[in-house]
């Protein structure tokens, strides 16, 4: 499956139907909240809110493809970061 992702809130646009059809592809809409994002990064830089927990594994850059490998398998990883 190939999926378009649209995120946030925005303007009307109009969609390219023939070209998500004939190219069988899945769009998805993500909405977002613009003041708890920044009251999310507030919590986060402040230390009042651990995120630690959810990071599963940590690569240098140079491993980015296995980082992305692992980073795609659910089962094994959570959130995978990659440090430089």
């Amino acid at each position: 499956m190939r999926l378009i992702v649209q995120l946030g809130l925005g303007e009307d646009v109009t969609l390219p139907q023939s070209r998500i059809v004939t190219g069988e592809l899945s769009w998805l809409g993500s909405f977002r909240f613009g003041d708890e994002f920044a009251l999310a990064v507030d919590l986060i830089d402040s230390g009042k809110a651990d995120l630690s927990a959810l990071v599963t594994h940590r690569f240098a850059l140079g491993d980015a493809g296995q980082a992305f490998d692992l980073a795609s398998n659910r089962r094994e990883a959570m959130k995978v970061l990659l440090e430089f």
